[in-house]
């Protein structure tokens, strides 16, 4: 019976529905939520509370009387979220009267938010036609060819466009236009990846492949071993293209196809100019939109070897194959091995040390095959294949733990939340969110040359600007959906709230200390 008795008075506590009605009015960036048919009384301390999270970022402002016995109070709706908005929200609205605490359930009718959600979700994407998202994602293609991250492919493919000057127009036209080929299946192999991740929930955005810690294990790899190719320490060419050859020995051009290929997935660190705008647009689109922008960035990184296979004779201005060559084979070496050097510090910033080891074993491993390849060793048919395995499976064999890299900034960044910057906001603060990840060159160029530039971290504190940073190095899907809600696929995304407002401004990807004084002093 007493048992009975302690359930009843737990029941009794639990918050019903009452008398109290609730209006919802949009308001800008938040709502009004007014309720009225409260008992007479001192109402104090307003609060309400979803039973599901994620409606809304706060829970109450303070509330406020329009008249007798109406209350109102301010909640700003999380119209970010990948679901579409409820069209009513439950939750228990929590006041006290006289001092006294009170509760009950109530329904907000919220189905006008289900527009507004809708419009902020395609705002900055809308503002970009098709047609323009083509034509930027092509020119941006175009540029991507002079981007640091693709320099070393794109070096060695102008080795072997050195190399046909000697041949004829057709062993030309047919090089350009397998390295060309090879790009393109890339690029539509990204677009179906992309479109089938999406279908399955995922958050993603360009450049989602270095991610992981195992994709960016095995291009510091290839790229090491292309630079030990190039130097001559093994005759195969890079592993890559002696891959190649091997599946269609009698087409050695075969080699150009996976070229292109491989320069794609090495160039997606790298986001020129037009890209971010146009890949943003294609991220937040229809599947056949998504190939469409993918395939036209394609287009226009594989245009220069594509005029080449229209005009060849352009190649026969260039110097006759000599001992220059030699020279010029072994120097390109040298970014190979600078690239590689790079996607382990990428590594290193990503799961420590312990990752970074595998990667080095694995080199050591590689070497040691390619010498008991290259002396002739009674054992090496059975020794060179084991360490080949074995340094194959080590990238990819156990677990990579994600290392925590907010600290990068030191004292300087706080860690980025959608939620610190509301707080912020609230207290009237200016707000600079930087939107990196270790393996985007753009992104570190900026943070190195600008962003720990003394005249703007002097200019943060005689502002009283709080500097955010949004580390997406490892899968971040909260990184991901802001991306996205700002008409972004990828870093970098640089963003300046002023004062109040919870609409930032967005910077150019390649920043300035003008271009950051002007953002933030108004």
């Amino acid at each position: 019976m007493l048992q009975k008795t302690k359930i009843d008075f737990a029941l009794n506590k639990v918050p019903k529905k009452g008398v109290i009605e609730s209006t919802v009015e949009p308001t800008g960036e938040t709502i009004t939520a007014g309720f009225k048919n409260f008992p007479l009384g001192n109402i104090t301390e307003l609060y309400f509370f979803p039973y599901e999270n994620g409606h809304f970022k706060n829970i109450s402002t303070k509330a406020s009387r329009n008249n007798r016995d109406r209350l109102k109070l301010e909640l700003i709706p999380d119209l970010r979220s990948k679901e579409i908005f409820p069209s009513n929200v439950r939750g228990v609205l929590s006041y006290k009267i006289n001092g006294i605490p009170k509760s009950e359930v109530i329904d907000l009718s919220t189905g006008k938010l289900i527009s507004k959600q809708k419009n902020l979700l395609n705002k900055n994407s809308s503002n970009l036609s098709f047609m323009s998202a083509l034509l930027g994602a092509f020119i941006g293609g175009i540029i991507l060819n002079f981007m640091p991250c693709v320099f070393p492919i794109i070096s060695m493919k102008a080795f072997s466009i050195a190399k046909l000057v000697s041949e004829n127009k057709s062993a030309i036209k047919r090089d350009a236009f397998l390295y060309s080929a090879g790009i393109m299946t890339t690029f539509l192999l990204f677009a179906i990846v992309i479109i089938l991740l999406k279908l399955g929930g995922a958050e993603i955005g360009w450049g989602f492949h270095l991610q992981s810690p195992r994709v960016v294990s095995t291009l510091s790899i290839i790229l090491f071993l292309s630079g030990l190719s190039l130097l001559g320490v093994f005759e195969t060419g890079s592993i890559f293209q002696n891959l190649s050859s091997r599946l269609v020995e009698k087409y050695k051009m075969t080699n150009s196809f996976f070229t292109g290929a491989f320069a794609v997935v090495v160039a997606t660190p790298c986001t020129a100019p037009l890209m971010a705008g146009a890949l943003g647009y294609a991220f937040v689109s229809t599947g056949s939109i998504t190939i469409t922008i993918l395939l036209s960035l394609g287009a226009g990184f594989a245009s220069p070897f594509l005029l080449l296979a229209c005009f060849p004779n352009v190649i026969s201005k260039l110097p006759k194959p000599g001992v220059w060559m030699k020279y010029f084979k072994e120097a390109l070496s040298f970014p190979m091995f600078a690239a590689s050097i790079w996607l382990i510090w990428v590594l290193d910033q990503q799961v420590g040390p312990d990752g970074v080891a595998k990667v080095l074993v694995s080199f050591l491993f590689f070497v040691i095959a390619i010498w008991f390849v290259k002396n002739d060793i009674s054992a090496r048919k059975l020794l060179a294949p084991l360490f080949l395995i074995v340094a194959l499976i080590l990238p990819w064999y156990g677990d990579y733990n994600a290392e925590d890299n907010n600290t990068l900034y030191g004292s300087y960044a706080e860690e980025w939340s959608s939620e610190k910057v509301l707080e912020l906001n609230n207290e009237g603060k200016n707000v600079f969110v930087n939107f990196t990840a270790a393996w985007c060159v753009t992104c570190k160029y900026n943070e190195k040359v600008v962003l720990n530039d003394p005249r703007v971290k002097k200019l943060f504190k005689d502002t009283d600007t709080i500097f955010l940073t949004a580390d997406w190095t490892n899968k971040n899907s909260n990184i991901a959906k802001e991306l996205r809600v700002h008409g972004r696929a990828g870093v970098p995304l640089y963003l300046v709230y002023n004062d109040t407002s919870i609409t930032p401004l967005i910077l150019p990807q390649t920043l300035s200390y003008k271009i950051i004084k002007n953002a933030i002093v108004k």
